[in-house]
């Protein structure tokens, strides 16, 4: 995670569009820590209550599993700004 941080905030085309990246990330987290978000989903089967819930664990897991799928570096930085913005009270 530290290199991905490190190295976006090394790229000055990176750094621009997605400024501090490390503390989005960790903002994002504590804010789900704190609120949880219930999220409305069609899959009785998966979901058989109808929602999921997305907390920090569910942010930390997805994204620790796109970190082990190279093919999805270049748009780790958008999933970090976007986790934030979905978990950023409206």
């Amino acid at each position: 995670m530290q290199r991905l941080f490190s190295a976006c905030a090394d790229d000055p085309a990176c750094n621009q569009t997605y400024p501090n990246l490390q503390e989005m990330f960790y903002s994002a987290i504590a804010r789900l820590e704190d609120a949880p978000m219930v999220i409305p989903v069609a899959d009785d089967e998966l979901y058989p209550d109808g929602v999921f819930l997305l907390n920090s664990a569910e942010l930390v897991y997805a994204f620790y599993r796109s970190l082990s799928n190279t093919a999805f570096l270049w748009v780790m930085p958008l999933f970090v700004r976007e986790g934030r913005a979905l978990a950023t009270p409206s």
